[in-house]
């Protein structure tokens, strides 16, 4: 199903708008508005397509509002607009054009705009003396356009909830290009900065609490956008905002874009529109643009990539970390910790949870399973059950006792079974290296685009030796010719950074189960004689914390806030 994510990937460009410092004496209608917080701006990388998007604040926009009789060049293309409406002017003029919309005193918004499109026109001097006397009433105006409710069209009469609401609830919804184009908007935002924070975060694809179905579930069940809230609602931001879906679930239902439609067209019926704040044009329009949506989804240009199953072995030993170790816990279980912005407390997490939360922040991860040993089982099944809360995304650990822990290729092709109704590729890592979210994000849309019936993600070495590495020799079209583990002496300079990924047109289970190896390296040296081995080259930076120099290296950028 089409949904506001899909949208936000199929965009050539988008621009952001935010709130602002606010300056006096006020010369834009969002001069007098309300200040934002760092609250609001915390989590906005978290927003699909980040090389497609530029950020403006909404003063830009309000002087763009004002001339508009003039050619308008900044922001004739698609718009997220991230705040409520008393903090963002560009969210006060897409509320009255989205699906989910702020409950404001609307006359507000009127006078507004008219008392500066009358000071637009004065000078300097009799600007100033105006505002000094009519301070109250400027005051009075934004007081007006703080949101008093929020309207859901799945639950008319949840805009007359009580005063507490104003304090807990977001909302995400699609828009009306607000000149009149035919380009979709986004609104996202809430009645706090945290609750704005959240709203970026369920766009990247985050999924939080269903009461309705009793489970995590994300906009693919809220295609088009919807109300959510904090359950444990404080006017101060969560400790960690960075983990924020915790603390929310969603008030919309799940629906479809044929269900939206329905609704819509049984509300244009009824006789009590204005009691909902709409009338029956602002129903038809409505009506317009989520039909406009499901034309648009059949387009080839919204395709979703395809996700993958990524396996991590999470069994080594160790034996090179003792020394943090003592050969009590597994080295993927060693702290790493990261600094948190602002007065925050930082916070503190494995090196296993830094590589499951990267991974979850690519959204092109369907399920991750984690491959260990009998040792490490039963810790790292305690770490699962937090791992799959924290970063929403399906974490499980292999059940089975294996008997044979050395051969890594007996051990994958039974796991392999597991996979073999589902049609996605399967990539396989090695728990003890972290990588950028960015970089797993460049990796998997690419296996998604090329499609390739086997690949090994590479890295070139900044490092004079490279023994303890695989170096990998690949030719002019980056098809891999052989993998040499741990060489005497450095033949190339590109070595394998332990990411296989393989098409499940391959029958990879099979194809293991047949090998008389029993590493990868000789399995694949072998195999890439007859089928393709593609190399894709990672950027980085990588931490191998299987060393006690790469371990230190990550533990020392976190503290830094630097690791990414």
């Amino acid at each position: 199903m089409q949904s506001l994510i899909e949208i936000i990937q199929s965009w050539k460009e988008y621009t952001v708008i935010t709130g602002n410092r606010r300056r006096y004496p006020p010369r834009l209608p969002s001069d007098i508005l309300l200040p934002v917080a760092w609250t609001d701006f915390a989590l906005l990388d978290y927003l699909p397509n980040p090389k497609m998007r530029k950020i403006v604040h909404d003063g830009y926009f309000a002087q763009d509002w004002l001339e508009k009789y003039k050619e308008r060049n900044v922001f004739t293309n698609s718009l997220i607009s991230c705040g409520a409406p008393d903090v963002n002017f560009a969210s006060l003029s897409l509320n009255n054009l989205s699906l989910f919309r702020f409950i404001i005193d609307y006359k507000a918004q009127d006078e507004l705009i008219d008392l500066f499109e009358r000071l637009s026109k004065m000078s300097s001097e009799n600007l100033t003396t105006y505002l000094i006397e009519h301070q109250k009433l400027l005051d009075s105006i934004v007081a007006r356009l703080c949101p008093y409710a929020i309207f859901d069209l799945f639950a008319p009469n949840y805009q007359r909830t009580h005063e507490l609401a104003r304090y807990e609830h977001g909302l995400i919804s699609l828009a009306e290009h607000p000149y009149g184009l035919s380009k979709f908007c986004i609104l996202a935002g809430g009645i706090t900065g945290p609750t704005t924070a959240a709203s970026f975060k369920l766009l990247g694809g985050c999924r939080i609490f269903d009461p309705q179905q009793k489970c995590l579930s994300g906009l693919e069940t809220r295609p088009l956008g919807g109300i959510f809230r904090r359950k444990n609602a404080t006017r101060q931001p969560p400790d960690d905002i960075f983990h924020i879906e915790k603390d929310l679930e969603w008030v919309t239902p799940p629906y479809s874009i044929n269900d939206l439609i329905k609704m819509l067209k049984a509300m244009r019926e009824t006789s009590n529109l204005s009691s909902l704040h709409l009338t029956r044009n602002d129903v038809d329009r409505l009506i317009s643009l989520t039909g406009s949506v499901r034309e648009t989804s059949k387009s080839p240009k919204l395709q979703t990539l395809s996700k993958v199953h990524v396996l991590i072995l999470t069994g080594g030993l160790g034996s090179r970390m003792r020394k943090y170790t003592k050969g009590k816990i597994s080295k993927l279980e060693l702290p790493l910790i990261f600094k948190a912005p602002g007065k925050n407390k930082s916070r503190t997490e494995t090196v296993l949870g830094t590589l499951v939360q990267a991974l979850a922040e690519t959204r092109l991860v369907e399920d991750i399973l984690l491959v260990t040993n009998n040792k490490y089982y039963e810790s790292q099944k305690k770490l699962v059950e937090e791992f799959a809360t924290r970063y929403n995304i399906k974490v499980e650990i292999d059940t089975e006792k294996m008997e044979d822990e050395g051969n890594i290729v007996k051990i994958l092709s039974t796991q392999f079974e597991k996979y073999k109704t589902s049609t996605i590729p399967i990539a396989i890592m090695m728990g003890d290296t972290l990588f950028a979210p960015n970089d797993l994000k460049r990796l998997f849309r690419w296996i998604g685009q090329k499609k390739p019936p086997m690949a090994l993600a590479c890295s070139h070495s900044e490092e004079g030796d490279i023994s303890k590495y695989g170096a990998v020799e690949i030719d002019g079209a980056g098809k891999v010719l052989k993998i040499r583990e741990k060489p005497g002496a450095a033949i190339v300079r590109i070595i394998s950074q332990g990411i296989y990924v393989f098409s499940q047109e391959l029958n990879i289970g099979q194809l293991l189960q047949r090998s008389n190896t029993s590493t990868l390296v000789d399995f694949l040296n072998k195999i890439c004689e007859r089928i393709p081995l593609h190399s894709f080259i990672l950027s980085g930076p990588i931490f191998d914390c299987g060393t006690e120099r790469g371990y230190e290296t990550a533990r020392k950028k976190s503290k830094q806030g630097k690791l990414w």
